[in-house]
């Protein structure tokens, strides 16, 4: 799971560097790739706090982890509704804004991915029952499967993932990861010159009006 969070992490990276670089013709595009990493990790905490929290609960610890999501929820909902409104066309892109915006959640969000870890490492799990645990990591495999974000989401979390690093993951059905990297991404294609990998794995940055 840590490596869904160092998507996050990266992500977060991208839209506060890239924030004074976006151009009047690239500023759909960003809003785009920003509302895709709202909605990510809105969606991860879903699943946590639907599937993997109330099964952990049993032997685990995970109010805190609750909690924490809690603590940058407001900041999210606002960082979405503004980049909604540049999407719409209903205003401007303003980096000073964005940068406001991400430091709103930013640091609350970073500190939970990091303080999330340990609950998360296999010394923490042992004490769970195998067979529920295995019976839970299937149900969440097939939520993430199922979830809408096939366009948006997917291609998001490819293209900031460490490829070279961990070339198995996420461990999705391969003919989904194939479909993934060479149909649905060009829905949206202008939404993934913001990230920070393109979908060969190599690592890139965003170059203005290209």
């Amino acid at each position: 799971m840590f490596l869904i969070h160092n998507v996050f992490i990266r992500s977060v990276d991208t839209v506060w560097n890239n924030a004074p670089l976006v151009t009047p013709q690239d500023e759909v595009s960003f809003a785009g790739y920003a509302l895709t990493m709202a909605a990510a990790i809105h969606t991860h905490h879903h699943s946590e706090e639907t599937i993997v929290f109330p099964f952990l609960a049993a032997e685990l610890p995970v109010e805190e982890n609750i909690e924490q999501h809690e603590q940058f929820q407001a900041g999210l909902k606002e960082f979405t509704a503004y980049f909604q409104e540049v999407f719409n066309g209903e205003a401007k892109h303003d980096a000073t804004k964005t940068r406001e915006l991400v430091a709103s959640f930013g640091g609350a969000l970073v500190q939970h991915l990091h303080d999330e870890i340990p609950t998360i490492l296999p010394e923490a799990l042992s004490v769970l029952d195998t067979e529920g645990f295995d019976k839970m990591m299937l149900e969440l495999e097939e939520h993430i499967k199922s979830a809408p974000g096939l366009f948006t989401i997917f291609p998001f979390t490819l293209s900031n993932h460490d490829y070279a690093a961990t070339p198995n993951w996420p461990p999705i059905p391969g003919h989904l990861s194939w479909f993934v990297r060479y149909i649905a991404v060009w829905r949206h294609s202008s939404y993934w010159k913001f990230s920070s990998f393109d979908m060969a794995g190599r690592p890139k940055t965003y170059s203005p009006g290209r």
